[in-house]
């Protein structure tokens, strides 16, 4: 079961962590374990994004968490749209995206079917502000429309 990899990984992580001492880093190392910590940390959201889909109680995730329930509310439902839009699951689950990008991006989901696949690559390539207000732009079109 994933438990005991799960295990495995926060030891590793642990470890790691014991170890890092940034101010002995030459910048371009410091980017890159910056990266790495960065991937970690996507992949990691991706777990609580599909729990939080079985879990489906945003207090609860909040608690857990240690986040604000405004956010838990917003993974809950990231995580309900993510259950329907597999391309958003998937750059999610590879650790392509973080949490806040595919919030976004569920958002416009939601009101525009297909929207994910524009803005994935968006997301993969811009910086979250452009990503932010083309998805915003492609909710309220859809909006205006109907």
């Amino acid at each position: 079961m994933e438990v005991d990899l799960l295990n495995q990984a926060i030891q590793l992580l642990e470890k790691a962590n014991a170890g890092l001492e940034p101010e002995l880093l030459r910048a371009r190392d410091a980017r890159d374990l910056l990266g790495l910590y960065a991937r970690i940390e996507k992949l990691g959201a991706f777990g609580k994004v599909a729990l939080a889909r079985k879990v489906d109680d945003a207090a609860e995730l909040a608690r857990i968490a240690g986040t604000s329930i405004g956010k838990a509310k917003d993974t809950v439902a990231t995580s309900k749209i993510m259950g329907q839009a597999d391309d958003l699951n998937d750059a999610l689950k590879q650790g392509d995206i973080s949490l806040d990008q595919a919030a976004e991006i569920a958002k416009a989901e939601d009101s525009s079917l297909g929207a994910s696949e524009e803005l994935l690559e968006t997301a993969r390539t811009q910086p979250f502000h452009v990503l932010k207000d083309k998805a915003r732009k492609m909710a309220l079109e859809v909006e205006q429309h109907n």
